[in-house]
């Protein structure tokens, strides 16, 4: 088939310059592309190596921080046991305190000193120490528990009552009054006389280096049983009990530097602990 162009000479040569134009642009639309491929390669080969290298430090830190975190949960188990044995010990502490608090009554010096204090026609005939063993719950148990009453009722276990042992004890002296050929009332004077010098008198021991009264670590009272009038051997005598009570000693157990308190405490029971023989009045 025989092709007859019409086109003028200047539009059929204007086709093959386009022709040729077209051809060299896809050849720079390529190399574009590869271009921005090569770019998008080495950009995400940047970020993976960045990535490689900020997971490796995060593991690295996580590693570190993980082996912290054991060593403190390490060190709290370790402080909690110690804490524990320690809350242990400051009980043991302070029972041993209460058994043996530093400013015991020294029942020694109160035994040296009474013979001092009998006078004529007084004889006692038995010296009984009372202890008395109550519990009274502590400052810091009490506040532990004002202090969870205020919360919700779902705030958890309720704190322990937490108690402490109060000791008071108490110096019983029991005895006779006699006067040779005396009369009931000068019986009854010797008594209250006895009575008078316990409360007022001061006596220097031997060993102290100034006079102390009788009275010092008591309760400041004494309290007296009725007289009673008896036939001892064929004589007259009054018979007469004292009982002197001691402060209570108790211990609040705070922490380390824990300190002895003392007050009164409601006492529940009683047993003699200590007891002497029968004496008779130092002439």
């Amino acid at each position: 088939m025989i092709k007859i162009n019409l086109l003028p000479q200047e539009m059929a040569g204007g086709r093959a310059v386009a022709s040729s134009s077209s051809g060299g642009g896809g050849a720079i639309v390529a190399l574009a592309l590869v271009a921005i491929f090569l770019i998008n390669v080495g950009l995400a080969g940047f970020l993976f190596v960045n990535y490689n290298k900020a997971k490796q430090e995060y593991d690295s830190a996580k590693a570190t921080a993980d082996k912290v975190r054991a060593d403190m949960t390490a060190k709290q188990n370790e402080y909690t046991t110690a804490q524990v044995s320690f809350d242990r010990m400051s009980k043991i502490v302070a029972l041993d305190r209460a058994l043996d608090p530093p400013d015991r009554l020294l029942w020694s010096r109160k035994l040296n000193m009474l013979p001092m204090l009998v006078p004529e026609g007084v004889y006692t005939t038995q010296l009984q120490v009372l202890q008395k063993v109550s519990e009274r719950e502590t400052q810091e148990s009490i506040k532990r528990r004002n202090e969870y009453a205020k919360k919700k009722k779902d705030a958890g276990t309720p704190p322990p009552i937490e108690k402490v042992p109060v000791f008071a004890q108490s110096l019983v002296v029991s005895g006779i009054a006699y006067v040779p050929g005396g009369t009931e009332n000068q019986r009854l004077e010797s008594i209250v006389q006895f009575n008078r010098n316990l409360m007022q008198a001061k006596k220097k021991l031997p060993f102290d280096s100034a006079e102390t009264g009788f009275m010092e670590g008591f309760n400041g009272t004494i309290k007296p049983s009725a007289v009673r009038s008896e036939k001892r051997d064929g004589r007259d005598v009054q018979t007469f009990t004292f009982t002197i009570d001691a402060r209570p000693v108790t211990i609040e157990m705070k922490d380390e530097n824990s300190k002895t308190e003392k007050g009164d405490a409601a006492a529940t029971g009683a047993k003699p602990v200590t007891s002497t023989g029968s004496t008779s009045k130092a002439q």
